[in-house]
């Protein structure tokens, strides 16, 4: 293995551990290879390995869950957005703008 390649994925392990990223956003990110981040990690960070496999679960919490509003079993939509791709959205009343407008960009880059 040359000292280069080993330098590119300890570099990127480091950057990735500190991006706040998940594993799959950082490597989608920068277009690498999941299969030799893997192999990079998993040969040259065994102490991060370690720590995974000594940790305990964590422990059961227990919660109160307020309803402040009640539980609807069954609704039917107010309106409904058929598209010529095939997407079907179904909006309730009170449905929120904003959200719809975000969701309808991405329905037509699709």
């Amino acid at each position: 293995m040359s000292n280069h390649k080993r330098n590119f994925w300890i570099q990127h392990i480091k950057a990735w551990q500190q991006s706040g990223l998940s594993r799959a956003e950082y490597l989608k990110a920068h277009q690498l290879s999941a299969s030799q981040f893997s192999y990079y990690y998993r040969n040259h960070f065994p102490e991060a390995l370690q720590v995974a496999k000594d940790s305990k679960p964590a422990g059961l919490v227990q919660v109160q869950v307020i309803e402040d509003q009640p539980v609807r079993t069954t609704h039917a939509p107010c309106l409904t957005l058929s598209t010529p791709k095939g997407y079907r959205i179904e909006l309730e009343s009170g449905f929120d703008a904003d959200l719809l407008q975000k969701v309808l960009r991405v329905v037509e880059a699709a």
